[in-house]
């Protein structure tokens, strides 16, 4: 990346999870400008307001992060017109506003785009055949961003937990915490994700402008009970009120793949060192939503 240059970001979807993560560091960076739009302030659905933001402004904006996306995986099967609008349909006017623009934007994906029947990390081209309409959605959104060629940038990640929104990590440990039975899954492999540290690399894969498709996730993989169980080891919480279950037991109107670790191969030959695993990115997230104290 040239240092003397000035780099322009516009965020899309910024009072997310991620999204906030990525405006808190980028606070700290030097020669970058940045801005966030909420749904609010800018609907990735409605032309109008993308046109609002990005038309006209060849040269001056350089980037484009899209975190806006419908994720709540069960309600876009009741939902599925809504799913497609957002997480696929407006990524053709995203990429159509951004290439007569001349913009590098970047997407956010998910492993969810994957059927799960592998027993090895999936690497970045490997075939996709998503099982929900969540997945489906995310996908096609996908295809819009990768015929952008070297402007379009997919990044997909996995089970994304952050400090700037409740989530199942928080959810779980409460119910630990107050003696609540709580039915954790001990047959979907994945890799949970800290925000913060899938925001840092996103704007290191950005701002440096690569293209194609990333994944990001922390190191290793484990199941939901191993996940929760290091939390409430780490909280000092009993575990015994945990009740292991079967994904084919809960009663849910998505099907999940039942294994979904991503391959960090491509990640790993481009960035300096390793993302950490998830271990040691679950302690210091418990660290700084003071769960724990050193």
């Amino acid at each position: 990346m040239n240092e003397e240059k000035h780099l322009n970001l516009i965020i899309l979807g910024s009072n997310g999870m991620l999204a906030s993560d990525l405006i808190e560091l980028l606070g700290y960076e030097e020669n970058i400008y940045f801005r966030g739009y909420t749904k609010n302030e800018c609907d990735i659905t409605k032309e109008e307001d993308i046109y609002n933001v990005l038309g006209e402004t060849k040269g001056s904006i350089t980037n484009v992060i899209n975190c806006a996306s419908y994720t709540n995986v069960d309600e876009c099967e009741e939902n599925e017109k809504l799913a497609y609008k957002i997480n696929a349909e407006a990524l053709e006017l995203l990429s159509k506003m951004c290439l007569e623009n001349e913009i590098h934007l970047t997407h956010i994906s998910s492993d969810y785009v994957f059927e799960g029947l592998k027993k090895e990390p999936y690497l970045e081209q490997d075939e996709t055949i998503p099982l929900s309409i969540y997945g489906k959605s995310k996908l096609a959104g996908e295809g819009f961003v990768r015929n952008m060629g070297d402007k379009g940038l997919i990044i997909r990640t996995s089970s994304l937990y952050g400090k700037h929104r409740k989530n199942f990590i928080d959810k779980a440990l409460n119910k630990l915490e107050l003696g609540v039975s709580i039915d954790l899954i001990e047959d979907q492999i994945l890799t949970p994700s800290y925000a913060m540290d899938i925001a840092n690399v996103i704007i290191q894969l950005a701002m440096s402008f690569k293209s194609g498709i990333y994944h990001v996730t922390n190191s290793g993989f484990c199941t939901w009970y191993e996940f929760i169980k290091k939390g409430a080891e780490l909280c000092e919480f009993n575990i015994e009120h945990a009740k292991k279950v079967k994904m084919d037991d809960l009663e849910r109107k998505a099907i999940r793949p039942k294994y979904s670790v991503l391959s960090k191969k491509r990640l790993n030959s481009t960035l300096s060192e390793p993302l950490r695993n998830w271990e040691d990115a679950l302690y210091q997230y418990l660290l700084e939503t003071r769960r724990i104290y050193e």
